[in-house]
């Protein structure tokens, strides 16, 4: 069963991290066709961005284009939640809503607008017996948005996906 409009495994090997939420960065985003070839989806990577499970990654998969105009509509609306949740202006009514840059304000031209965005996610632990267990995505919103009480680790440097040279807490 192809449901596109989930997050599915762990990336590289990292273990599955508890359910929770996490503040979590859009470290790659790719457009890719489905196996059937008659559709498309986003492959988002996220990585946690502070704490105990600093480094820890998994992916995001948001239905774009497919013949079932149901799981279209999941990955599509999933995928602007993301946005939202990344600062990018959601315009329209609902059918005909776009995703505009904050900045400029024009459309965003791809899924590459959220790469190196934050936010907090609500994290959960996916069972899958085909798979393995892994980590889904279950809601998402602005970092600003923080819990009374939510503080990140002093300890803990920026996180940059780019810095390959120790600086994720040896994860």
């Amino acid at each position: 069963m192809n449901d596109f409009s989930t997050i599915i495994g762990e990336a590289d090997g990292n273990e599955v991290i508890p359910a929770g939420e996490y503040e979590l960065l859009v470290e790659r985003t790719e457009m890719k066709k489905t196996k059937a070839g008659d559709g498309s989806y986003i492959n988002v990577r996220f990585v946690v961005a502070s704490g105990q499970h600093r480094g820890a990654s998994f992916f995001g998969i948001y239905n774009f284009t497919n013949p079932n105009k149901t799981a279209e509509n999941i990955g599509r609306g999933e995928f602007k939640d993301l946005c939202a949740a990344c600062g990018m202006r959601i315009e329209g009514e609902k059918g005909n809503r776009r995703v505009l840059d904050p900045v400029t304000g024009m459309p965003i031209q791809g899924p590459d607008a959220i790469k190196s965005k934050r936010f907090l996610g609500n994290v959960v632990v996916k069972r899958s017996e085909q798979y393995g267990d892994g980590n889904e995505l279950k809601g998402c919103r602005p970092y600003t948005d923080m819990p009374a009480g939510y503080t990140t680790s002093q300890d803990d440097p920026p996180f940059d996906p780019n810095d390959h040279n120790g600086s994720t807490g040896g994860l």
